[in-house]
Order: structure tokens, then sequence, then C-alpha cells
């Protein structure tokens, strides 16, 4: 071979070096034993290399382009839709549920858009339903205490009127009629006063026997007319009883801006005038004023003074134990005390019926059940044990929609069970909305929340009460326990209620016991648990420690 001559073997041809240049040589052989040889140089093996290669590089392109096509389209229909699903989402988070994702596909993102539309719908609809139970009254269906106050927020930028209406002597036609008829009542009073709404006046249902209108960029002559118009509402009430009923109301007035400064004020100064119509005879209206009577004007700067002390916490809690038969301490009742900045140690006495009077109860109850949680969590760190503690409900915070769910997010928020609590109540939550207020009554039982019913004996409770209510315990009223020593005829009355109490399957309190006399008559009379001055005075909690730890606690 020339010595310029390099071959490379290939199966299907090889390639071969001549001066410098590159031929490739491909081979075949036919059937009969020829061998054919055919040459091509270095020029046509490189044209045909960069077009196999141009080939590729098109056939790749092509490749990458449909690609990129197929994944922008895909990324445009997912992307759409998941910034979709963002905004509703947003949407859904400041509470509005209406927005409905369209559903193209049924792959995975159009299953979870279905998915989405049927829980908000879900959503939506129990939104409907929680609102009207916390803004609208079970009985009537009108508009409650909590709706005014969001109204009286939502519209701060407009001159508003309230009208706050009491029913007069309400409290006699109860007993006349009874619980059910009065109900009735109430009801009929409702659809009658539902014609002021011609008069573009906003109707509330606040309370039980309590009504509220609200009109909007009022004028003074134009006040008066309404409240004449409202007054004449009640003269038109007819009632189908065995009994003739003349049924008429007070009404306090007052305005925003006018009389005061911020919308949430408007409801105290109204109760402000209605306290005043009622003190003047009653069946009339009267108009908030700044210069109001003395007891008036000292009501108003409590008020004052309560809304600081509920925002700044000036309350501290005592504590009276309650003793059973063996002298151990098994439960607490707690006292609230206000530590009024002027005026010293407030007791509940002075302040308590303001407080319920105007919508301040909901959060003064709320920072006294955080107190009490507190307390709870330092006895049981210093190993005092106690079954419950007792805390005074009323029928104001019965009344609130939000009452069950509100006391047992302040245990959730310390970790502590609904069950150490139990409530003191009297008859009169009874008044008004009856079966509201067994269902609550009732699940709080269901909850392990014993129920007490308080100052029994004093008149104001009735056998009806022990029949009705989810009991756990009775309390005998003060005024009879104090002279079982001294009043014989007491003394077999006491008796004779602790043993009729008994046959009910309660168990039987006694509070206010002042002497050793006292304490060992209810002994002698089987009474179940004690509580009183003789035994242990209200202390503060760090007292309550110093005093019972490493004692018999129950």
């Amino acid at each position: 071979m020339n010595p310029l001559t390099t071959t490379i073997q290939n199966s299907d041809y090889f390639e071969e070096l001549i001066d410098g240049e590159l031929y490739r040589h491909y081979t075949s052989t036919t059937s009969n034993g020829w061998t054919f040889i055919s040459s091509i140089n270095e020029a046509s093996i490189l044209e045909e290399r960069l077009v196999i290669l141009r080939k590729t590089l098109i056939v790749f392109i092509m490749f990458m382009g449909l690609l990129i096509t197929v994944l922008v389209l895909f990324t445009k229909k997912y992307t759409r839709t998941i910034n979709h699903m963002i905004v509703i989402l947003n949407k859904a988070r400041r509470g509005n549920f209406s927005d409905v994702l369209p559903v193209d596909s049924r792959d995975e993102i159009g299953t979870l858009a279905l998915a989405m539309n049927q829980t908000f719908d879900s959503i939506s609809h129990d939104h409907v339903k929680l609102e009207r139970l916390c803004y609208y009254n079970s009985q009537t269906s009108l508009p409650n205490l909590e709706k005014l106050k969001s109204d009286l927020k939502l519209f701060a930028n407009r001159d508003m009127a309230l009208y706050l209406l009491d029913l007069d002597n309400f409290r006699t036609i109860n007993d006349l009629l009874g619980k059910q008829k009065s109900d009735e009542f109430i009801n009929e009073i409702s659809k009658k006063l539902r014609d002021a709404e011609d008069r573009n006046l906003y109707i509330y249902h606040t309370s039980g026997d309590e009504f509220a209108f609200l009109e909007f960029d009022p004028e003074l002559q134009l006040i008066t007319e309404n409240a004449d118009y409202i007054i004449n509402l009640f003269k038109q009430l007819a009632f189908s009883t065995a009994h003739n009923i003349a049924i008429s109301t007070s009404i306090g007035i007052a305005k925003y801006p006018d009389d005061v400064t911020l919308s949430g004020g408007l409801i105290d100064c109204a109760h402000t005038a209605l306290t005043n119509a009622k003190r003047e005879g009653k069946n009339n209206f009267k108009l908030f004023s700044r210069f109001s009577p003395s007891e008036d004007t000292n009501n108003v700067i409590m008020l004052d003074d309560l809304k600081h002390a509920i925002a700044q916490d000036e309350f501290f809690m005592h504590y009276q134990p309650i003793f059973n038969k063996k002298n151990e301490i098994i439960s607490l009742e707690a006292l609230v005390r206000w530590n009024h900045p002027r005026d010293g140690v407030l007791l509940p006495i002075t302040f308590l019926h303001l407080v319920e009077q105007v919508a301040l109860i909901n959060d003064f109850s709320q920072l006294v059940l955080k107190h009490v949680c507190d307390d709870y969590i330092s006895f049981k760190e210093n190993k005092l044990y106690f079954n419950k503690i007792y805390v005074n409900l009323s029928q104001r915070q019965l009344l609130n929609p939000l009452f069950i769910s509100n006391t047992l997010a302040a245990l959730r928020q310390k970790k502590l069970p609904i069950d150490i609590l139990g409530f003191e109540i009297t008859e009169h939550i009874l008044q008004y909305d009856i079966e509201a207020t067994l269902k609550k009554l009732n699940a709080l039982k269901v909850l392990g929340v014993d129920v007490i019913l308080d100052d029994f004996g004093s008149g104001e409770a009735s056998l009806n009460s022990l029949r009705r209510l989810p009991l756990s315990k009775v309390k005998v009223d003060c005024a009879l326990i104090q002279q079982i020593s001294t009043d014989k005829q007491t003394k077999q009355l006491v008796r004779g209620i602790i043993y009729m109490i008994h046959q009910m399957g309660l168990i039987v309190v006694a509070e206010c016991i002042e002497d050793e006399k006292t304490y060992d008559l209810l002994l002698e009379m089987k009474c179940d648990e004690y509580q009183g001055n003789y035994l242990q005075q209200p202390e503060k909690s760090n007292q309550i420690i110093d005093i019972f730890k490493g004692s018999n606690v129950n």
C-alpha cells in the first residue's frame, strides 16, 4: 500500500487518507461473488454530514417549539385558574363567599375548583345562619342589640336619632298572663311596631320588653312626631285574653352627633333619657339633656368610669369558700370588686345595675371570666383543687347569642375545661325568651356546668322554677337563713324547704351563715353545703392560697 495511504475499516465502509484528502470507500458484494467499490471524497462526506446535522437541528427546533407552545398553553390555563382562586380566597378571608370559580376541566384543577365552590356555598349558607343567630332576636326575628351596636358603628358618618322603648309595668303583665302568653304578647307588640317602619324608622328588639328605633338624618320636629306616633301605636294594641290589658311605653331619645361624639355612646344617652321618662310618670318620651337631674348626672359619670374601668381592667376578685358537712372546702363563689381610682374598692351593688342597663355586660362578664380562669390556674399551681368556681350569671348575659361560645373560647385560651365553672342564677332569667334561656342552660348542663338557683325563698323564686330549670343545687335565701336561730316559724320553714329540695334530688346550699348557732341548726337540718362569714369571709385569691394551702380541700 502506498505509504501515504491510511485505511480505517468499518462494517459498511472504510475510510482512506490519500495525499492528505479523506476518501470513503463503500463496498458491496453481489450474489455471484463480484465486489464493487464506490468512493466519495472529503467534500462529499462533509456535505452529507451537514445535511444530517441540519435535519437533526430542524427536528429539534420543531420539537422544542411544540413543547414550549404546549407549556405556555398549559401554564396560561392553570395560572389563570390559580390566580382566580387566590382572588376568591382573599375575598373569602374578608367574609365574601359569593364568587364562583369556573370549572373548565375534569382534571385535578377542575376537581379542586368544584370542591372550592361547594365548600364556599356551604360556608355561605352557614354564615347566613350564624349571622341570623347573632344579630336577630330568636323570638320576634327582629334585629337585636348586637345588630344595633354594629349599625351604630357602621353608620358613624351619618346623623342619627336613637329611640329606646321600655314597656311600662310589664312585670305585672308578665305575672298576670304567664310566661307563654307574655311571649305571645311581645310578638303582637313587635308586629304592631313594624308600622313605624313606614316613617323611615328601623326597628330593633334589644331585650325582652325593650325595643329601639334608629332614624337617619333626623329633624327635631320630626323626632317628636315620631315619638308621639310610637306612643299612640300602643294605644291601638288589643290582645285577646281573659283580662283587659292597657299597655304603654316610655321612650328615651338621643341624637348623634349632637348629644354624644361617639356613636357607640348613643345607647347610654338614650338610656339616661329613658330613665327620666320613667321617673316623670311613664307613657311619655324624653330627649337626652346634659342638664339632667343630679342622680342621672352621677350615673353618666359612673358609666364613663365603668367604661374606663373595663378598658383598663380595674376589677379584681374575692372568693368565698363553700364547705361540705365535713368542713372541707369543695368550691368557691367568685365575687367581683372594683378598685375605683377615686372612690376606693366598690362592691357590685353600687355599679352592677348600671353595667346591666347599658351595653357593657358582655365585656364586663368576659373580664370577670378571665380573672376567674387566671385565679383557678394559680390555685392549681399551689395544689388547691376546687371542684368548681361559681360565677353569678345575669339575664342579659344569657340573652347574648354568643354567651356559651365566648365562655368556651375564654376557657380554651387558658387551656381549662368548662366543667370547672358553675353559674348562679335567679328566677329573673325566665322573665323573657324562656325557650332560648332553657336551651342555653340545658347546654351548660350537658357540658358539665353546675347551675345553682340563688335566693330561693325570697319571693322571687318559685316551685315552678325548681321543676323547669336544669338545676343541680339550690341556695336558700339569706333572709331566711339569718332568722332560723331567732324565729321558730322561719326555722320550720327552712327545714321544710331543705326536705322538699332533697326529695327533688337536688343539693341544698345555705349562705349568709354568721354565727355558730345558725351553723349547728343547719347541720341538724341535714343541709348539704355551707357558706358564710362565720366559716370564712371573702378574700383575694392570694389570701385564699395562704389560708388554705395544705388544708382540707375536697
